[in-house]
């Protein structure tokens, strides 16, 4: 019986001719409208091509024609680094279902300059030389919000300290409007120092509860800054009210060192004062002296106002009576306490970040 022979011939029904990448994306690139030669390639044998309106200060960008700029990129990169281009190019979407056939695809990123855009896809890609050393302060602020809009903060948080860093003679030494935006800044990038200088800032000057402006602040950052606020001024307050009472009543102090004019005179130099901040006080049946306006007191003075107010109207500690005696109420109407927690806890309230 012959034996069969066996042949080793290709089976070439079932093979097929694999095109090139370069060749596909070229395909793709002009499906989209594109043209290579207009696109800036972060990574040459990208899937990716993302598009941001040309609103950039790059020479290099505005040298693109056109008033769009077009970036290459790989979907690799993007979804290893940002949960945001994670969620929008996985398999559920459009967009992912056409890089999984093997398609360039194009996303258009329209709330993000191409600046700061092309900034953080040089970070994602690697490209550290490409990575500016220092950035403006208004440059810093676009990262950021460009940085949490694509979830992408702890990639972009090395580059961004040492930004920070470098803008240190730029951080406000008072209240500006900038301070919400350091506020951000510090928090998306855990600088500690710079959240504990602009968040004291924040506390000793506001003079109503603390807004975001929208900014990606989180919320419990806004209420412990509300909160250290009016526990401060609430304390001032209580100790105002409790020094009227003594005032009133002379106190125990009265009888024994002071003549009767020395407690009236304080009190109508305290009620002076107050009067001028809109702080007024009615009396209930009980004598007891009772602070109105109390929201305006909250919502119009700062504590850092509240600390002047008390350190300005504080004659010299060293005043006497006709009769040679220190007068305690001449010399501190306010009173021992209300100066003492004015001048030290003020400068003391601290926030400590929570994650």
């Amino acid at each position: 019986m012959a034996s069969a022979k066996r042949t080793h011939e290709p089976d070439n029904s079932s093979s097929q001719e694999i095109e090139p990448a370069n060749k596909r994306q070229k395909f793709d690139l002009a499906s989209l409208g594109l043209n290579l030669n207009i696109i800036q390639k972060i990574d040459p044998e990208g899937d990716v091509v993302l598009s941001a309106p040309k609103r950039c200060r790059s020479k290099r960008i505005q040298a693109m024609t056109g008033t769009t700029a077009h970036f290459l990129v790989s979907s690799k990169h993007l979804k290893m680094t940002s949960e945001y281009f994670k969620g929008l190019l996985s398999e559920r979407w459009p967009k992912g279902q056409a890089l999984a056939f093997g398609r360039v695809v194009q996303i258009a990123i329209d709330d993000c300059k191409a600046d700061e855009l092309l900034l953080i896809l040089n970070i994602i890609h690697g490209h550290v030389r490409a990575v500016p050393q220092k950035i403006s302060f208004q440059t810093l602020v676009d990262v950021s919000l460009a940085a949490d809009f694509f979830q992408c903060t702890d990639v972009v948080e090395l580059f961004a300290l040492r930004w920070i860093d470098g803008l240190k003679a730029d951080l406000p030494s008072k209240w500006t409007p900038k301070i919400p935006e350091w506020i951000m800044i510090s928090v998306l990038f855990r600088h500690e120092d710079t959240f504990a200088h602009v968040t004291k800032i924040a506390v000793e000057n506001g003079t109503c509860p603390f807004k975001t402006h929208n900014l990606p602040i989180p919320e419990n950052i806004k209420d412990q800054i509300d909160s250290s606020r009016e526990k401060y001024l609430q304390k001032v307050l209580g100790g105002i009210k409790e020094r009227i009472r003594t005032l009133v009543s002379r106190g125990p102090y009265f009888s024994s060192r002071c003549s009767s004019i020395c407690p009236m005179e304080s009190l109508g130099r305290l009620m002076e004062v107050l009067a001028m901040h809109k702080i007024l006080f009615r009396w209930s049946s009980s004598d007891a002296p009772d602070i109105q306006a109390t929201s305006a007191l909250l919502e119009g003075l700062s504590p850092c106002e509240i600390r002047a107010m008390v350190k300005n109207n504080n004659p010299a500690p060293l005043y006497r009576c006709k009769d040679g005696r220190s007068c305690e109420f001449k010399s501190l109407p306010w009173g021992y306490a209300i100066v003492k927690f004015a001048e030290k806890e003020c400068g003391k309230v601290k926030i400590k970040k929570t994650q």
